[in-house]
């Protein structure tokens, strides 16, 4: 009898051992589902984060090449403003020079005049 009672609680042990592993096993389960969820959240914020990474480096390099032919261009009006101010500043010359001409030939004709008189 106390081996049959004996046989009884060793099989009622491995039930009870068949039934905790199939809870760990089940437990096993559930984590790993969570890890996996856990895993592609976060690699989804990842990708989402890359490609809005990728959208601002392309949006900051675009802003740059926009910064340089701005640059380029005010470079250029910069010459071509330099460029008009010699031009005036020569045409001012020219045209005081040719108001001396003049000064002196209407002083040379204003004497011939007076001495005509």
């Amino acid at each position: 009898r106390e081996l049959e009672r004996a046989n009884k609680d060793i099989k009622l042990g491995n039930e009870e051992i068949d039934e905790l592993q199939v809870r760990m096993k089940e437990q096993e389960n559930l984590n790993n589902d969570a890890i996996h969820s856990l895993k592609k959240g976060h690699q989804q914020q990842l990708d989402k984060l890359n490609g809005e990474l990728s959208v601002a480096r392309s949006e900051a390099e675009k802003q740059g090449q926009e910064i340089s032919a701005l640059k380029a261009e005010a470079e250029k009006l910069r010459e071509e403003n330099s460029e008009r101010v010699e031009i005036a500043m020569g045409a001012a010359e020219a045209a005081r020079k040719e108001s001396r001409n003049l000064q002196k030939q209407l002083s040379q004709a204003d004497k011939r005049r007076k001495r005509l008189q």
